[in-house]
């Protein structure tokens, strides 16, 4: 494949959630905000040519029960393989379970082979302001990262947004974006100065030989 303007080098898959006993990622979260993880994921397989690589990452990392652990993360994994993505092109990351959680443990992770690289952020449309600003400031020391945001609902083929269907909890997750960007501005947000140090991710052991930078 060869590079353009719509290639990117990986693309970050912001978690969707836990697969349902319907075999759909949830709409609503526990506390009735709206998730949108069917339409994030099924725009990770519409894009799926223009990707070199995926990073896949969600919370669990808490969790001692390893099967607990990697749930989230391995429903998005095995979700994009049933749908025609080779399990070479992702990379698992395993976070705490919050955005800035997620990109910490990116950075843990796999700082190195973000470097000089056309990096999309992958989730919903009212999600990527507080997504790209997260991203920028955690990987503030790492030069020459280019973070291209990308809108599921812009890219997404084949099923509709639902968020029309689910207002309330729809106004609740909007709400919820703008607080979580205004506790940033004013340095409120939870663990946002914890230092780099201190901060958690893990890899899975299957995916370690893919973070070497081809």
């Amino acid at each position: 494949m060869n590079k353009s303007d719509n290639f990117y080098d990986i693309v970050i898959l912001l978690c969707a959630s836990f697969l349902n006993e319907k075999g759909a990622f949830d709409e609503l979260s526990p506390d009735s905000s709206y998730l949108g993880g069917p339409v994030r994921m099924r725009a990770a397989v519409d894009i799926k040519s223009k990707v070199r690589k995926f990073i896949v990452v969600g919370g669990g990392i808490e969790k001692n029960n390893d099967k607990e652990k990697w749930r989230k993360v391995n429903d998005m994994y095995n979700y994009l393989i049933d749908n025609g993505i080779d399990s070479d092109k992702i990379i698992r990351i395993v976070s705490e379970a919050d955005t800035h959680g997620n990109f910490r443990a990116i950075y843990v992770c796999a700082k190195e082979i973000l470097k000089n690289k056309r990096v999309g952020i992958l989730t919903n449309f009212y999600h990527l302001p507080r997504a790209l600003r997260f991203a920028k400031d955690t990987f503030v020391d790492i030069k020459d990262i280019s973070f291209i945001p990308i809108s599921a609902e812009s890219v997404v083929k084949n099923i509709k947004p639902t968020y029309l269907n689910y207002w309330p909890e729809f106004l609740v997750r909007i709400f919820n974006e703008i607080k979580g960007l205004n506790d940033w501005e004013r340095r409120e947000y939870r663990g946002q100065d914890r230092p780099s140090s201190d901060w958690r991710g893990e890899c899975h052991l299957e995916d370690k030989t893919k973070l070497k930078d081809k």
